[in-house]
């Protein structure tokens, strides 16, 4: 209730009027240090994340999504580019080398459940878009951070570019969720366009000229299809577009509706009017499996001005402070990624707040 009256009284005042605690950035860095050291618990000797840390116990519960670990992982890197321990750096190569022996025929990753002492790969993800191109995006931080790639990495890499490739329509260089699940997911889509930027850059720097060149082309398309999320008549992203060329029906539903405003703002386009209507029709969740968290928030706030990202930033230490060993590791992630790089942390951005139809 506190978090809503807040956020409409800034929405009411374009960049806001409300004064954040000025002492927040001062409690960045002790926040930031408490979701590192919840990160690293959750890493397995193999190099993977699961989800909450098993604390050592051969019989503990374990559930790995390769998508939060890729998260986790840019999160680790993150905190390396802001200066942090070369062992964070160490602790994303050993993650990519577990992503080298997992990676699926078609080139994404499935999710991994059973205990700490023997877990095994189930037949589900999420999407293979996202789940590809994240892991791009990953290989290439970990290369701009100080990494050596080996030629096995970059297998895996040309084999996760082809998987975006093969779930692409070529009418407008959008990505399916899956061959056989034909949606375009508008956060998929921004995760496929920063992982094809990513694929740009690691393939150029590795001499494979051609392959980098097709992949920034790729991007450059895409990124300019994302425009089609934009509804003027709703002032809002459309989550999702149908094989049909329909839209998902707006809704109330924090997820995927509000979790994809946030992604729009953040990472495309930073509309004051969608700003205002994500704070007057939403409020933040909190709990241990929130995909709406203030994190989420902030990533938003830091496109939309100082005094809103002032605001979501004190927002985002205070419920790391609620955070237990029982929130899962993306809460975590996304919060150190908000924290120490807002909306520049997936995708190219234009500096100023927009207003249009």
């Amino acid at each position: 209730m506190k978090t809503a009256v807040l956020c409409l009284a800034l929405c009411a005042a374009g960049i806001g009027a409300v004064q954040a605690d000025n002492r927040a950035p001062d409690a960045v860095r002790p926040a930031v240090d408490r979701c590192l050291q919840h990160i690293r618990a959750c890493q397995l000797a193999d190099g993977a994340f699961a989800q909450v840390s098993p604390q050592g116990r051969s019989g503990a519960p374990v559930w790995i999504v390769p998508y939060f670990s890729h998260l986790a992982a840019l999160a680790l890197l993150a905190n390396v580019e802001a200066g942090g321990p070369a062992d964070d750096l160490a602790r994303a190569g050993r993650w990519l080398d577990w992503c080298v022996a997992h990676q699926s025929a078609a080139g994404y990753w499935n999710d991994f459940e059973g205990t700490l002492s023997t877990y095994r790969e189930t037949d589900k993800v999420d999407a293979w878009d996202s789940a590809a191109a994240l892991f791009l995006l990953v290989a290439d931080r970990f290369r701009q951070a100080g990494g050596t790639l080996t030629v096995a990495h970059i297998e895996v890499a040309r084999r996760a570019l082809a998987c975006v490739v093969s779930v692409t329509d070529p009418t407008d260089g959008l990505t399916w969720a899956k061959p056989d699940y034909r949606v375009k997911y508008l956060m998929d889509n921004i995760e496929v366009r920063a992982g094809l930027l990513a694929a740009e850059r690691l393939f150029a720097a590795s001499g494979r000229a051609a392959e980098a060149r097709d992949a920034r082309e790729r991007a450059e398309r895409l990124g300019r299809a994302l425009d089609s999320f934009w509804l003027p008549e709703r002032r809002r992203y459309s989550h999702a577009l149908f094989a049909n060329g329909a839209h998902a029906k707006a809704s109330d539903e924090h997820y995927p509706e509000g979790l994809a405003q946030l992604y729009g703002l953040a990472f495309i386009e930073p509309r004051v009017t969608c700003w205002e209507g994500v704070c007057r029709d939403f409020t933040v969740k909190t709990g241990p499996r929130t995909s709406f968290g203030a994190e989420w928030w902030l990533m938003a706030a830091t496109r939309m001005g100082d005094e809103p990202t002032r605001l979501w930033r004190t927002r985002v230490i205070e419920a790391i402070a609620t955070f237990t060993e029982r929130t899962y590791l993306q809460r975590h992630a996304i919060s150190v990624l908000a924290l120490l790089q807002g909306a520049s942390c997936l995708a190219p951005q234009t500096s100023a707040r927009i207003d249009q139809p």
